[in-house]
């Protein structure tokens, strides 16, 4: 038996638009696009950061629970790859066909599909993103399950987003200890939805899961961010807009 862990950093990223949480006062300030390019993964987030600087409210960063990887019972010799972007689990093990698919991620990456037809449409052309990557193990056979974060107070919503036919097991994550063993990790940081100034702590996150790690992407992991630069930013936003004001 076969079992494959993904892991996306942005399970970790509380963010109160998408988990619908409209009594946090940074809401609107995360009103923003998401798509898996240059711009977002490693551009935007010079003109994000300075709209809560400017607030002089904190960053917004990730919460690793303490013991995190204790809850999973991974091989020693184990595979964990690592990568940007979560369409690489699509492919994990080398295209390996696992019995079970446990997913942890503020998103199920079942996405785009939502017909039969649809699928057979996907399957025929072969091409994968980091949002339907999951259909190719529901093609596999391998049984699918996706536990969202309990930061996420949208998650039922999501998985009704999910089509019927495809059958994941889907549920807030109960934060207890799974009964599997894995052979396998994806690990994605999915940087066009977490910001750069988490990146260091993404690198200690997966340096510290057990298993062989191996980068299966050519994308920097650690991108450059100037919290000087982005202060000097907010001022001047500020200043802009009390100008607009006056």
């Amino acid at each position: 038996m076969s079992n494959l862990l993904v892991v996306d950093w942005d399970y970790f990223f509380a963010n109160p638009m998408e988990a619908g949480d409209t009594d946090d006062e940074r809401f609107w300030l995360f009103d923003w696009g998401h798509q898996e390019n240059t711009l977002m993964r490693d551009i935007i987030w010079g003109t994000r950061a300075p709209t809560f600087l400017k607030y002089d409210l904190p960053l917004p960063g990730v919460e690793v629970p303490e013991g995190w990887w204790d809850r999973f019972d991974i091989s020693p010799d184990a595979t964990v790859e690592v990568s940007d972007s979560n369409m690489y689990s699509g492919v994990a093990g080398n295209n390996t066909e696992f019995d079970h698919v446990w997913l942890f991620d503020a998103h199920h990456d079942l996405y785009r599909i939502k017909t039969k037809e649809d699928y057979d449409a996907f399957a025929d052309k072969g091409a994968i993103t980091c949002e339907d990557w999951m259909f190719v193990h529901h093609g596999n056979g391998s049984k699918l399950h996706w536990r969202w974060p309990q930061w996420h107070k949208g998650g039922k919503d999501v998985r009704a987003t999910i089509p019927k036919w495809v059958g994941c097991d889907a549920r807030k994550d109960d934060m207890g200890k799974l009964d599997v063993k894995f052979d396998v990790v994806s690990i994605c940081r999915s940087g066009s939805w977490v910001p750069p100034w988490c990146d260091e702590e993404f690198e200690r996150f997966y340096l510290s899961c057990p298993g062989e790690i191996v980068q299966v992407d050519e994308v920097d992991l650690k991108r450059p961010f100037d919290i000087e630069e982005a202060r000097a930013f907010a001022v001047q936003m500020a200043e802009l807009e009390a100008r607009a004001r006056a």
